[in-house]
């Protein structure tokens, strides 16, 4: 599941969610977004792609491939 909210930056973000098919090799991650889970209004799935510059990062950035409003992302492990 990839879940999205605000950002201090950008704090009127609302919360939504959605399950992602993914693949991960040769130090790339790709996420296809595949079905919503909890979709605010005028919100469409993306797809996102990250570089994995090490086995199990705590953390890790990316774009966002398929958007007209967000170009990168940024995944924490919890």
């Amino acid at each position: 599941m990839f879940g999205f909210s605000a950002h201090p930056d950008n704090p009127d973000v609302p919360t939504g969610s959605f399950a992602v098919i993914g693949t991960c090799g040769e130090g790339r991650t790709v996420l296809r977004g595949d079905r919503r889970i909890d979709q605010p209004d005028d919100y469409l799935m993306v797809d996102l792609e990250a570089d994995v510059p090490q086995e199990n990062p705590a953390a890790n950035e990316g774009e966002v491939v398929n958007s007209f409003g967000c170009s990168t992302f940024s995944v924490v492990r919890q």
